[in-house]
């Protein structure tokens, strides 16, 4: 066997590695609650025989207008239901994966042929480096969601028009009804638009200024254009669907209220997506300055500038693509992978023609077990990479252990417990329930459930409904005037999230919490209705302490045979290293009961780790501040100081008990201790919000000795805050302070904007609302 079909070999395999891994991506739990409303909506379209116009699904906003662009993902997410229950739903993404695998490859070849002037027929070096960071840059949004059809269409329009491009043909009108089948599928169909039309202009642009010997005149590609966005009215909505694209466009400069459209400005960006994004921009723009062979026989008789190389080589349309796409990369985190799909093929080519420059240059790079060399170690780096996925390796580092293999229901991300416990005690009624629970509730209680809000964002429900309910959750007192419009029953509300309306239903003698997992808590309103399920709820439990361990749903038959199949054997156990009694210890402290903290914290102690003695220390310091006899005080102070020295012990690098030593010195009004550990804390992980606070508390309590130390105290006390508040820019309580302490050192164009954007913020003191007013009396408002 020669040296050249061994290197076929070589690159095959690892091409078909890299298509594996990208379909094993697809292979995990199902997590995305927006998922389990999209089934309920496929299933109301099947049973209905049509497509609703108005919201049906909450009672809050029921009737009124919704354009649901999103239906013929629903209907396919609901068929694969039919097939394979709930859990088998993420099997689309893995389809999906595969096609962007496949259409890069199919952009790769037809791109670096033409500039190269050498048919590619299989994979080379430069195409798999690429196709392996590619599928590193992409796999954060291979989630399942509807958007995937926006990636396959956005790569596949970008393949047809590069094409047309070089050689203009009939397959353009191909875009047509694959632009209707987008405005069906869902929001971004407008992307699809902007491409032909960017496409389009460049196209006339360039047959104007003749950057092209013998341009034909673009009619095809103008006619495909309007034809394209005319079929956008093919579908239930008609003709408001043409215009739609400015409506979404405003929606989602108006939602603030995810983490995923969070922009380059925010710490939340910046993950190794972000750098990869970086990475892709640097080698992409580089390569479209390369000087091709392609070039070298357009203009074999004239000297062509370098700057006019990428309009030769790629022409303008796709230069302006490259540069709106990077653009759209910045604004959103989400919005990455649109610009990884444009750049990569590029990209690609750029390390391909890289590559064929250093074989030409360096004589042990052309050589036969050199080459053989590199297809082998690509091969291995592909095999480990498909071994990383199946065996949760790659989730555990590059993901935080958001996600896991194999197909099922995420136990830890839905409330099963919760609404199993609804079904099996038939509870009724109105239900308050946050927007990450809604979602489950609303297909595992269909068809009776409505919602008070949940994630159609706002498709159905406006921006300031949303801020209302961010205002509840913070001063849940203002849920009274809410319920007294819409008299709840019960209430779910999801565990880690909206401590202070947890701690106002826990607390409040009209409600009673009946159920509890690490997932969500269910609150029954203390009335005749459900006066027996209390009683037994008290019978049970006398103590109160009614926390569980999560409940698991055991995935169907065909998603077991799935997951086995890339992974036989697979073992799911998301329990794995989790204690459940520090969760719930977690839980009844953050609502106030100290001593059912203390009994499961206790439980937890037995494993004697760093956190189980730091979440001790953090129950004897919530004890301090809340007792009022010195003695006990004394004591419960240096059980803290106790616990977290232990936990520091045990581990010098876990952050919550360096805190806590901390505030205990804070406590002990050693501030210059104090100062010492929150140093320390800052260097260990610089992204906990509430150390930046005691930052800045420390320095209000320590006493300078001169002036300019004084000036420099608030200068640090400033900075600490403007850090705490980048960290959590929707901290209005926070942005009113950081706007006192800018009035207190003169500067009053940011205290005049930070103190009128939050004085009628709810929960100020009436005392710091005299003190901005005074501050906005001084710098002339």
């Amino acid at each position: 066997m020669g040296t050249s079909t061994i290197n076929q070999i070589l690159r095959r395999s690892t091409f078909g590695i890299l298509i594996l891994i990208a379909f094993v991506f697809g292979i995990k739990q199902l997590r995305e609650p927006d998922i389990l409303w999209q089934l309920r909506t496929g299933e109301w379209i099947i049973q209905n025989n049509k497509v609703m116009n108005t919201d049906i699904f909450s009672f809050t906003f029921n009737g009124v207008p919704w354009m649901n662009v999103k239906w013929g993902f629903e209907l396919l997410l609901f068929w694969l239901f039919k097939f394979g229950n709930v859990a088998f739903t993420p099997v689309l993404q893995s389809i999906a994966s595969v096609l962007l695998v496949i259409i890069f490859w199919k952009q790769f070849k037809f791109l670096y042929s033409w500039l190269s002037g050498n048919k590619v027929i299989s994979p080379g070096v430069g195409f798999l480096i690429t196709a392996i960071l590619f599928l590193v840059a992409t796999a954060y949004r291979m989630n399942g969601r509807p958007e995937m059809t926006s990636h396959v269409l956005a790569a596949f329009f970008l393949l047809i028009l590069f094409n047309y491009w070089i050689k203009p043909s009939n397959w353009v009108f191909i875009l047509v009804p694959l632009e209707m089948v987008w405005s069906n599928m869902h929001e971004a169909y407008g992307t699809g638009e902007v491409i032909i039309l960017v496409m389009l202009s460049a196209s006339w642009l360039e047959y104007f200024y003749k950057r092209k010997a013998n341009l034909a005149v673009p009619l095809k590609l103008t006619l495909t254009a309007v034809l394209a966005i005319a079929a956008t009215a093919l579908g239930p909505y008609g003709f408001k669907m043409i215009l739609h694209p400015l409506d979404i466009f405003n929606q989602v400069s108006e939602n603030k209220f995810t983490t995923e459209l969070f922009s380059f400005t925010t710490r939340e960006y910046w993950q190794k997506e972000a750098w990869l994004n970086i990475f892709f921009f640097i080698l992409s723009v580089f390569g479209l300055f390369l000087p091709y062979k392609k070039l070298g026989e357009l203009h074999a008789n004239t000297e062509l500038k370098w700057y006019k190389r990428p309009f030769y080589s790629f022409g303008l349309g796709y230069i302006i693509l490259l540069i709106l796409f990077f653009y759209l990369s910045l604004t959103a985190y989400r919005n990455i992978i649109f610009f990884i799909l444009v750049s990569a093929p590029v990209t690609a080519s750029t390390i391909s023609f890289l590559l064929g420059y250093f074989k030409s240059k360096i004589a042990r790079f052309s050589k036969p077990y050199f080459i053989t060399g590199i297809y082998s170690i690509l091969l291995i780096i592909s095999i480990l990479f498909y071994l990383s996925i199946p065996s949760n390796w790659y989730y555990a580092k590059a993901e935080n252990q958001n996600n896991h293999y194999g197909l099922r229901i995420d136990p830890l991300m839905n409330p099963i417990g919760a609404a199993q416990y609804l079904k099996d005690n038939h509870i009724s009624g109105t239900c308050f329930s946050d927007f990450l629970i809604s979602n489950y509730l609303l297909w595992e209680l269909r068809p009776d459930f409505k919602t008070f809000i949940d994630l159609r964002d706002l498709d159905v429900f406006p921006a300031s409904f949303f801020k209302d309910f961010a205002l509840i959750t913070k001063f849940p007192q203002k849920l009274d005037q809410v319920d007294s419009l819409y008299h709840f029953n019960y209430a779910v509300l999801y565990r880690n999230n909206f401590q202070n309306i947890h701690s106002y239903f826990y607390n409040n003698k009209n409600w009673v919490m009946v159920y509890a997992d690490p997932v969500s808590i269910v609150f029954l309103k203390r009335n005749l209705e459900n006066s027996s399920l209390i009683l037994k709820s008290k019978n049970m439990y006398p103590d109160n302490d009614i926390f569980t361990p999560p409940v698991e749903k055991s995935p169907s038959k065909i998603a077991g045979i799935f997951t086995n199949i890339f992974w036989p054997g697979a073992e799911i156990n998301y329990n794995l290293n989790t204690d459940y009694n520090l969760i719930a210890a977690s839980y009844y402290l953050s609502v106030g009961n100290s001593e059912l903290a203390l009994k499961r914290s206790k439980i937890a102690l037995d494993k004697n780790t760093a956190g189980s003695s730091a979440f001790m220390g953090d129950i004897y310091l919530y004890k301090y501040n809340n007792d009022t006899v010195a003695s006990k005080k004394a004591y419960e102070l240096a059980q803290a100081e106790n616990f977290y020295t232990q936990a520091n012990d045990k581990d010098k690098k876990n952050v919550k008990a360096i805190i806590g030593l901390a505030r205990v010195e804070m406590m002990k009004n050693d501030f210059e201790g104090a100062l010492s550990y929150i140093k320390k804390s800052i260097k260990l992980d610089p992204s906990i919000k509430d150390v930046y606070i005691l930052l800045a508390n420390c320095l209000n309590r320590l006493t300078p000795d001169t002036k300019e130390k004084q000036d420099e105290f608030s200068r640090l006390r400033i900075e600490a805050m403007e850090k705490a508040f980048s960290l959590d820019p929707n901290d209005l309580t926070l942005k009113f302070y950081l706007g006192l302490n800018y009035g207190h050192t003169g500067d009053c164009d940011k205290a005049v904007d930070y103190l009128k954007q939050t004085m009628n913020y709810p929960g100020i003191p009436p005392q710091d609302l005299k003190e901005a007013r005074k501050i906005l009396l001084q710098c002339g408002n």
